[in-house]
């Protein structure tokens, strides 16, 4: 009898042991694959774009270059399957049967479990148009809390930090083009941007705040200019120095540099 009453308490024992395990396990597991996720490389087969543009795809194939991305994920998630439908509709919309160039290619910056950012270029032309047009633009996203990030998540508006970056990324701008002045010094207007290892980019359309001539275009802002402006309760918080800016210049940028590299290694 002691042996049965025993081996009934070793067993009842171990249970109550692997229990809490196993749950740990499992929360674990799901946390894992919910935020695990990838970029897939998408070009249109040749059918569809017939399809689109009325059969006139092969004459014009040389001058028809499409790859979008796609965010694989390993369990159902609805803000990533809206966002794919998004990208995939945006990019068949250019399709048309008068449409004689076209090019769409994006570029992945940082990708972590708090900050995925794809810049997206395209290039369009429609016949029987004088030229064609040209932009560029940018999703950022937290897949952690399947949201997309906006300039104020990043940058901290009690510290100016529109009007101050807006003045850092305007003296980065081509000298010989105009600037339509009365849009870019609003307080409405803020600019997009694209979060890479180098630092942040922001992006201007043709025609967005400079006149045609100056096609779309990028000025990137290197990481330790902009941190004073950073939220520290932000995506980006992790490269603000906990003491403020007394490190010396080059032991700060090591320190970013080993940070976006933790970053961009995150999935």
């Amino acid at each position: 009898m002691p042996s049965k009453m025993t081996a009934v308490g070793f067993y009842l024992t171990t249970i109550s042991l692997l229990i809490p395990i196993i749950s740990y396990i499992s929360i674990k597991s799901y946390q894992y694959l919910i935020h695990n996720y990838d970029i897939q490389r998408v070009q249109p087969p040749s059918s569809l774009l017939n399809e689109k543009m009325a059969g006139h795809y092969d004459e014009r194939r040389k001058d028809i270059s499409i790859s979008y991305p796609q965010i694989s994920h390993f369990l159902d998630n609805d803000f990533y399957q809206i966002l794919n439908r998004e990208i995939e509709e945006s990019v068949l919309s250019y399709l048309d049967e008068n449409l004689y160039e076209y090019s769409f290619s994006y570029s992945v910056g940082l990708k972590g479990e708090r900050i995925l950012s794809i810049k997206m270029e395209l290039y369009y032309y429609y016949y029987p148009a004088l030229n064609g047009n040209g932009s560029t633009f940018a999703i950022n996203i937290d897949p952690m809390g399947s949201r997309v990030i906006d300039f104020f998540d990043l940058f901290d508006a009690r510290r100016n930090a529109l009007k101050e970056i807006k003045d850092m990324v305007r003296n980065g701008f081509d000298q010989n083009c105009g600037v339509f002045e009365e849009k870019y010094e609003s307080n409405s207007y803020v600019p997009r941007f694209f979060i890479s290892e180098r630092g942040v980019e922001f992006l201007f359309s043709e025609y967005e705040v400079t006149p045609g001539v100056c096609g779309s275009f990028g000025v990137v802002i290197p990481y330790k200019k902009l941190t004073n402006y950073i939220k520290t309760d932000g995506p980006l918080g992790i490269l603000v120095p906990a003491t403020g800016n007394w490190q010396a210049e080059e032991h700060f940028t090591e320190s970013i540099a080993i940070q976006l590299q933790k970053y961009s290694s995150e999935n």
